[in-house]
């Protein structure tokens, strides 16, 4: 028993501390949920859960960025465009219109993602 006091005090004690076990391994896990995009000398390697690959650069034929807007306000994704015309939304690039520093830190990984493209020999020129 807790303290001597009321057994009920143990299940609190037990709930209380498996909550913040979980809590802990959500922090932990929940970024690498939705998966990450590296930028490497090959092309774009995709990693998510479930899934991993690597689009070269000689598939990709465009970097473009798409805005949609739902329930959820508008959303936008950074979206690789291949030779065999199947768009690929590339995973952790996606933004809510919830705060500017948001919108602000999707702009420059968008950006970051297009100058690398453009470099590797495959873009028209960075945008403005």
């Amino acid at each position: 028993m807790v303290c001597g006091g009321p057994w009920f005090l143990n299940w609190v004690l037990g709930a209380f501390l498996t909550v913040l076990w979980v809590a802990c391994v959500l922090c932990v896990y929940v970024p690498d949920l939705y998966g990450t995009t590296e930028l490497t000398e090959q092309g774009l390697r995709l990693r998510t859960p479930y899934r991993r690959r690597l689009i070269r650069w000689a598939e990709v034929t465009g970097i473009v960025e798409q805005e949609s807007d739902g329930k959820g306000g508008i959303r936008k994704v950074v979206v690789a465009q291949r030779v065999d015309r199947k768009p690929v939304v590339l995973p952790a690039t996606r933004s809510f219109q919830s705060d500017r520093a948001r919108w602000e830190d999707f702009d420059r990984r968008f950006r970051d993602i297009y100058i690398y493209w453009y470099q590797n020999g495959r873009g028209a020129r960075p945008p403005a």
